[in-house]
């Protein structure tokens, strides 16, 4: 995005739209890939699995958000999507709801905000959600934090202080001329334009507002010219739920009308913005099984006028299939498991050769299916397609283990949860509990096994693990992660 900026920017000041052209393509191609992919604002693209606020890495078919390749470190997990932060860095304002979520997510992961690195870039970003906290907490560290490299104690108080002035950037009104933005405060609009020409220019929005630029200046304030549209759509009504699983929600409602024209809907859950769509319906994904959520929607238009609320529903969604699911190892054999499910398919591979898919042996509500004689060192892959008590089915994420060097997972006694490792110098176990904050953990090693005993799981809890496995040579490797309900 800085790249971008910067292309866009030179090609302004030579006068080469084909070359601005391309850095305005470039950078709202990326920009919408960050929002969506990256940070899935909306909540509708990571996998149900996925529960990170944030993704850090992406590469070989995976995506991870509790790593970067050189740390842990929560600060730096998340930090690394937003620096370095500049004027180019506004599209991180459009969806504060997010912005708050995803800051939240790195103060549980971080322990409270006692930063250690970044934290500059942190009270940058904070400021787009809640100005006041990032002003509190740069006026009683600025002094003392080692500012990141690429950022400057004056860029910050500049962009933590015109956030706090200006607002948010609106993303209803947009410009003739590239390089712009619009901010918005509790209602009140502030236009921004940069003028690289040595003539002054007129720069015309969206909303009908007129800002006059300077040669070779900025130039922001509330516009002149027409007030424009200050008339909001009619409240959408009729909003129900024609359809639910155990992780999504599907809305529909009625449209809205509007002098102008309606230019979409934001979708509410409780009090906070999850999403905007341009039809009159909207899937919810990534929900918690057995978990009640209440929705409403207003209508918007282009000018930013928005609608009163409609009618509000609330939806429950569908139990989940199985309370554990996995394998165990006793010599040669595995056997399969899922707990607690009207039924079950096993799908797996033994050292990448053709997929296996079983329906598994059912008895009082537990499913399992025995694999026997396999070879030591094997590889084997699998993952199951759980029945659900209210219909259809639900799918978990691949795990792959070897059998007789390195076999792994996870079994369940009464309340407790046992984490096991075998045939390793060493491991750490990854885990969070009902999306909480991520635990990280050394196993207790006994020989070469390695086990680590969760107490006092509550029945309905959604776990989520993976191993970081020592290896004898040196190194170490990293499990998939795996999801089960207790």
């Amino acid at each position: 995005m800085n790249a971008w900026s910067g292309l866009i920017l030179f090609a302004e000041a030579v006068g080469d739209t084909t070359l601005r052209d391309l850095g305005i393509y470039l950078y709202t191609t990326e920009m919408n890939a960050i929002n969506e992919y990256w940070f899935d604002v909306t909540g509708q693209n990571h996998h149900p699995n996925f529960t990170r606020s944030t993704a850090s890495m992406v590469w070989g078919g995976k995506t991870v958000g509790d790593g970067v390749w050189w740390t842990g470190n929560p600060e730096e997990v998340h930090g690394i999507n937003w620096l370095p932060i500049q004027a180019g860095s506004l599209y991180l304002t459009q969806f504060p709801d997010y912005t708050r979520q995803n800051y939240e997510a790195l103060v549980a992961e971080n322990g409270g905000t006692n930063w250690n690195e970044w934290g500059d870039i942190i009270w940058m970003y904070r400021a787009i959600q809640s100005p006041a906290d990032a002003i509190n907490q740069m006026n009683a560290g600025i002094g003392s934090l080692l500012i990141e490299r690429g950022n400057s104690r004056a860029n910050t108080y500049h962009w933590v202080h015109n956030l706090n002035a200006l607002g948010t950037t609106d993303r209803a009104v947009t410009s003739d001329h590239p390089l712009y933005a619009v901010f918005n405060k509790q209602g009140k609009r502030t236009y921004v334009a940069y003028n690289m020409t040595g003539a002054p220019i007129t720069v015309s929005f969206s909303d009908g507002a007129v800002v006059t630029v300077p040669a070779n200046a900025f130039s922001s304030g509330n516009g002149t010219g027409p007030v424009g549209d200050t008339q909001a759509p009619t409240a959408p009504s009729g909003l129900s739920s024609p359809s639910k699983s155990s992780s999504s929600v599907t809305l529909s409602w009625s449209a809205s009308t509007d002098n102008v024209g309606v230019a979409g809907y934001r979708i509410y859950r409780g009090d906070a913005a999850v999403a905007t769509s341009s039809s009159t319906s909207f899937t919810n994904y990534g929900l918690s099984a057995g978990t009640s959520y209440t929705y409403s929607v207003r209508a918007f238009d282009a000018a930013g006028n928005e609608s009163a609320s409609s009618n509000s529903v609330t939806v429950t969604t569908d139990g989940g299939g199985g309370s554990g699911y996995g394998h165990s190892i006793a010599g040669s054999s595995v056997q399969f498991y899922v707990n607690n499910a009207p039924w079950a398919d096993v799908h797996y591979t033994i050292n990448g050769g053709a997929q296996q898919n079983l329906r598994m042996t059912q008895s009082g509500g537990n499913n399992s299916y025995q694999l026997t004689n396999l070879p030591a060192g094997a590889t084997v892959s699998y993952r199951f397609t759980i029945g659900l008590a209210a219909g259809g089915a639900t799918e978990t994420v691949w795990t792959t283990f070897t059998v007789g060097g390195g076999a792994y997972g996870h079994t369940i006694s009464g309340s407790n949860v046992q984490f096991y490792v075998n045939n390793a110098p060493w491991a750490d176990v990854h885990y969070t509990i009902d999306g909480g904050a991520q635990q990280n953990l050394r196993m207790t090693v006994s020989g070469s096994n390695n086990t680590y005993t969760l107490p006092n799981v509550p029945g309905g809890a959604t776990v989520r693990y993976r191993f970081t496995i020592g290896v004898a040579a040196g190194g170490a490797s990293e499990t998939a992660w795996v999801t089960f309900a207790k």
